[in-house]
């Protein structure tokens, strides 16, 4: 499932926002305000308020540091942080390193041959 927010304030390190979701928009999962339970739903907004550097070699390999917000480890493993370099007809998404709530970083791909924008 995917869910998309337009505009939500980040919260404080550690904490997180309680969520529902539904299939048949009458069979909701339980509201948990108790965040100490295992397997509830949650949220954990993010920001991005500088990506350094902005530019760099082609050939790839270099460190980018991304600044925000919101920057936390899958639980689970298999929702990591990435990183999308290129262009829309033209990508490779990348793992990220998280480095604290506030910072993450990701290493450009080698190999990743430029087109130009249609």
């Amino acid at each position: 499932m995917r869910c998309v927010v337009e505009d939500i304030e980040t919260v404080a390190e550690g904490e997180r926002l309680p969520a529902q979701a539904a299939l048949n928009s009458y069979s909701w999962s339980e509201l948990n305000d108790d965040l100490g339970d295992t397997g509830e739903t949650y949220f954990v907004p993010y920001s991005i308020s500088q990506i350094f550097p902005q530019s760099g070699p082609s050939k790839g390999g270099t460190d980018v540091i991304i600044q925000g917000r919101g920057f936390v480890e899958s639980e689970s493993g298999t929702d990591q942080p990435r990183c999308r370099f290129g262009t829309p007809a033209n990508y490779v998404i990348v793992e990220a390193d998280i480095l604290s709530y506030n910072r993450m970083a990701c290493r450009t791909p080698e190999g990743v041959v430029a087109t130009k924008p249609v």
